[in-house]
């Protein structure tokens, strides 16, 4: 009954695990134990492999990950408020431009941590575009334009969004 456990077992773990019969085959109850163990053993590997491939991946691509995430959220949480499907399209295509612009770095974090002096060379290099574009910065002093580019966030619109209405608080420059 052994002997024919094993063979059974052994032709299932071959077939699961691709290696197939070759022109080599076991033929006696351990050559078919060897087998399956290798066998298994082999499979945990190549899953350990891809495994650590995909990781990779994902990592080196970590906007594309913090990307879909997001979106996952955001479909989630739209999902259980049971909104409706065109609202929804509407709310995807504002985080997609959105997500698409923001960056993936906590940005306050990173600067608090260097220098007075060192934090406003970054700020000015990574933003020059912006500061460059804002005639209110011409000439103004690097710590002051520091100081208000750093308190600056992302406020992104759609096509046909309303931006501000009479009457409305200003809570945005």
């Amino acid at each position: 009954m052994a002997t024919r456990y094993f063979s059974s077992l052994y032709w299932a773990v071959a077939t699961m695990t691709a290696v197939g019969y070759g022109d080599i085959t076991a033929t006696n109850l351990g050559e078919r134990i060897f087998s399956i163990v290798t066998q298994l053993f082999g499979a945990c590997i190549f899953g350990f492999i891809i495994g650590n491939i995909s990781h990779l991946l994902d990592t080196v691509d970590a906007r594309g990950a913090a990307y879909r995430n997001k979106m996952d959220e955001l479909k989630a949480y739209m999902h259980d408020r049971k909104l409706p499907k065109t609202f929804r399209h509407r709310v995807r295509d504002y985080f997609d431009y959105f997500l698409s612009r923001k960056s993936l770095f906590d940005e306050s974090l990173i600067l608090t941590e260097l220098s007075p002096h060192l934090r406003s060379e970054v700020v000015m290099e990574s933003h020059m575009e912006l500061i460059t574009g804002i005639a209110f910065f011409e000439g103004q002093d690097p710590g002051l334009i520091t100081f208000i580019v750093t308190r600056l966030r992302p406020f992104f619109l759609p096509a046909a969004g309303i931006l501000f209405r009479r009457g409305d608080v200003a809570l945005e420059m």
